[in-house]
């Protein structure tokens, strides 16, 4: 029977944060995520880990994501073994998707040395998953790295905060782009002023309506620039 070993979250300073803290590993990429999306620090432990987070902030039917937030124990030749998925993903009640477990993977490793033993472990979190009310799926840098998208979730994250000015240009930026339905970047900064100091001012607000998701734009098939056509979300 599998279960649970340990929940290893506890409350510090009114936030959920991991007991464990993940090594520096000099064999990938290991460092730490700030999560909007949960308000708190997530720590990672490579760099499609981080990667992947940075998806889940952008999608509108996660309610919130745990990294390693389990050990599920199990035997193995006798000698019983602990493993922690890499994350738990917890939806919106509307959405109507169950919580999901997650393992992030390069498909490298999924064909290399440790294939059976991936495969093990991944029956192993499968079953827990179906025995608690859970999903369970592998995901990888093909799902995760895909054409321009992440890159662009990349630049819009930079602009996670609020700038100093934002109440200064938002409604001027809004306006603008009300009125013409659908403008340009470039447009729209020419509409708010001919001064370019007062251009480069306005610029980080609308970077950061986007990320706000208020103002629209297409982030998977085009990188972000000055000609990026830009709307106002509308409701």
């Amino acid at each position: 029977m599998l279960k649970i070993f340990s929940h290893w979250c506890i409350f510090r300073h009114g936030e959920i944060v991991p007991v464990r803290k993940i090594p520096k590993n000099y064999r990938s990429l290991t460092g730490y995520f700030y999560s909007v999306k949960n308000g708190r620090g997530i720590n990672f432990e490579s760099s499609l880990e981080r990667d992947f987070y940075l998806t889940l902030e952008f999608q509108d039917d996660v309610l919130s994501y745990e990294e390693q937030p389990i050990y599920i124990e199990y035997q193995q030749n006798r000698r019983k073994k602990s493993y922690p998925p890499d994350c738990l993903v917890t939806y919106k009640d509307e959405s109507g998707k169950r919580p999901l477990l997650v393992e992030v993977k390069f498909t490298s490793e999924l064909a290399g040395k440790k294939k059976e033993e991936l495969e093990e472990k991944f029956s192993i979190i499968k079953q827990y998953a179906q025995e608690n009310g859970m999903d369970f799926k592998v995901i990888t840098e093909k799902e995760i790295r895909v054409g321009v998208y992440l890159e662009n979730l990349k630049f819009l994250y930079a602009y996670k905060k609020a700038p100093r000015n934002f109440n200064q240009y938002k409604m001027d930026l809004l306006s603008n782009i009300n009125i013409k339905g659908k403008i340009t970047v470039m447009e729209l900064l020419t509409q708010i002023s001919d001064d370019k100091r007062k251009k480069a001012e306005a610029l980080p607000s609308l970077w950061h309506l986007v990320f706000l998701k208020v103002v629209r734009t297409d982030l998977h098939t085009a990188k972000l620039s000055n000609n990026s056509i830009l709307e106002v979300v509308s409701g």
